[in-house]
């Protein structure tokens, strides 16, 4: 993580080589998802050449990557944190009551 002390940020991990008995691709597979407007709602999930194991993968990465951003932005709202003051003001001199 990286933080206000000049540390650098973690390398995301690598992913692993893919393995020699996986025959070379002769098209790019592709899943494409469309969702409504703005809101996370899908319309529809498009896919080229695509296997339940794309699906599984591309499922597991998305989770993967939801968690990073969420935790990021989590890192973000807790280093501006709640101020308070340290000493409340005397009640009986600053409010004044009828």
């Amino acid at each position: 993580m990286s933080d206000d002390q000049g540390t650098k940020p973690e390398a995301p991990p690598e992913l692993p080589p893919i393995s020699e008995l996986w025959k070379k691709p002769e098209t790019d597979t592709r899943l494409i998802i469309t969702f409504i407007g703005d809101s996370p709602d899908v319309q529809t999930i498009g896919m080229v050449n695509c296997t339940i194991g794309h699906y599984w993968a591309a499922a597991q990465r998305l989770i993967y990557e939801g968690n990073k951003i969420q935790m990021e932005h989590d890192r973000q709202q807790a280093a501006h944190g709640i101020r308070i003051a340290q000493k409340l003001p005397d009640e009986e001199k600053t409010i004044l009551r009828p």
